[in-house]
């Protein structure tokens, strides 16, 4: 598929994990003009007062056109360093006064799983989420979604809190819900539908959709089962804000058939 994305040209600029470069330009022949390579928390920006065409700087390279959100060796100091990452997070995403046409913010954030191409490579590139921010000249507030591709969610460390806390909030969330049984040996490379649900507070999505089953048979559970336990977690979680006292607030995570869409619930969200 990506090779006949490539010659059909049907993609400006792939924008791509540490270590997809070169596996672009060597198997599916794709300009390394047109690629972008990010490590975690990099971002490259997009402008255009008619559309996401080019940089911000149309005079600019590929790589002087990255923003690196996350540069450690400026701030040794704890503090400092996390004020450093709030304050280009807070110039990276454009806010209203800083909307005076189209932009778009597309942002390389940390996962969780295992990668691999064949038996001898594996781990040897980056594993990552998406977070996508965009403003127009006709829609002031920006616009954020969050794809939280193929991941588990960490047991002690909080990732994805942490990744709502520098990104989000976000308007809508795509966070996989299946592949999860056995748990025993899947729960380092993906989430059961509770810690999806976990993932959706965390990274403080208004309105989440489920992705990542019911296409491939790669785990133990039937087809039809996460959607039915997402269900079940949504159902908690509610359970568990009456309890702690915190109101019964919705919880909008869902699963849709294949072929269905929906929108952000920051605009109409009448199913299509």
């Amino acid at each position: 598929s990506v090779v006949q994305l490539n010659e059909k040209n049907l993609v400006k600029y792939w924008i791509v994990p540490l270590g997809i470069k070169d596996w672009l330009i060597k198997q599916a022949g794709v300009d390394c003009n047109r690629i972008i390579e990010l490590e975690w928390w990099q971002s490259v920006k997009f402008k255009n007062e008619n559309g996401f065409e080019y940089f911000s700087d149309n005079n600019l390279s590929l790589e002087e056109g990255i923003i690196n959100a996350l540069d450690t060796s400026l701030a040794k100091d704890e503090k400092r360093e996390l004020e450093k990452i709030l304050k280009l997070e807070s110039d990276l995403i454009p806010n209203e006064e800083q909307a005076l046409s189209n932009e778009m913010v597309v942002t390389c954030a940390p996962a969780q799983h295992w990668c691999s191409r064949s038996p001898f490579d594996r781990n040897t590139r980056l594993w990552c989420s998406w977070a996508v921010h965009t403003t127009s000249i006709m829609e002031k507030d920006k616009l954020g979604f969050y794809f939280a591709g193929d991941t588990a969610k960490p047991k002690t460390f909080p990732l994805h809190r942490q990744i709502g806390d520098r990104l989000g909030p976000f308007d809508m969330a795509a966070i996989p819900i299946g592949c999860y049984k056995p748990r025993f040996f899947m729960h380092d490379s993906h989430c059961d539908p509770y810690e999806s649900v976990q993932i959706h507070q965390d990274i403080r999505s208004k309105r989440s959709v489920a992705i990542h089953w019911g296409t491939f048979p790669l785990a133990n559970e039937a087809f039809d089962e996460p959607p039915q336990v997402l269900s079940d977690a949504v159902r908690r979680a509610e359970q568990k804000k009456d309890s702690e006292g915190k109101g019964h607030g919705l919880t909008d995570f869902i699963a849709i058939r294949h072929g269905e869409s929906i929108e952000s619930s920051s605009i109409p969200c009448d199913k299509k």
